[in-house]
C-alpha cells in the first residue's frame, strides 16, 4: 500500500534545557557526578543545554563538555550571590524551554516565575529532616523522622 499526503513534514526541534546545580566538577558529590552525565546524554540526543553552577573559581576550563557551563563565584556573601544567581538563571532561561534544578532551588523558583518558564526540581533526601538535624531540633534518623509527628516549625 502506498500512502500519499500533501502535509509537509515539520522538522523535529529539540528542546533547550537550562540545568541549575549548586556543585559541578571539580566539586565532589552526587550532583557534580550526575549533572555532567545527564547533560552530555541530553546533548547526544540533540538537546541544547546550558548548566549554571556555583564554583570556588571562575578559571576552570569547561571546553571538554558538549554544553555551555556558566559559573557563579561561590565564595561571596549570599546577599550578593543570590540576586546574581537569580539574574543569571533568568537571563539564560529566556531561550530555555524548561529549567531543571538539581540545587539552588530558591533562585531557580524565582527566576522561573520571572520568566514564566516551567521548572522541574530533583530533590534528593528530606529538607525538613536535614534542617531539623542541622538546627538540633531532632536527633532522629531519617527513617524515624519520616514516621514521627513534629511541630509545624519542623514540617514547614
Amino acid at each position: 500500500m502506498i500512502i500519499k499526503s500533501n502535509e509537509k513534514e515539520t522538522p523535529k526541534v529539540m528542546p533547550n534545557i537550562l540545568i541549575v546545580t549548586g556543585i559541578f566538577p571539580p566539586d565532589i558529590g552526587g550532583p557534580a557526578s550526575y549533572v555532567p552525565k545527564i547533560t552530555a546524554e541530553l546533548c547526544k540526543q540533540g538537546w541544547k543545554a546550558t548548566v549554571i553552577t556555583l564554583s570556588d573559581s571562575l578559571s576552570h576550563d569547561d571546553s571538554c563538555y558538549p554544553f555551555r557551563v556558566i559559573r557563579i563565584l561561590r565564595p561571596q556573601s549570599k546577599m550578593k550571590r543570590i540576586p546574581q544567581t537569580v539574574w543569571t538563571i533568568a537571563k539564560y532561561a529566556k531561550t530555555a524551554d524548561v529549567i531543571f534544578a538539581n540545587g539552588l532551588f530558591l533562585e531557580s523558583v524565582i527566576a522561573s516565575k520571572l520568566k514564566r518558564k516551567p521548572l522541574v526540581m530533583k530533590i534528593v533526601g528530606d529538607w525538613a529532616w536535614e534542617r531539623s538535624v542541622n538546627h538540633g531540633w531532632t536527633k532522629d534518623t531519617i527513617d524515624e523522622f519520616q514516621k514521627n509527628r513534629y511541630p509545624r516549625i519542623i514540617k514547614d
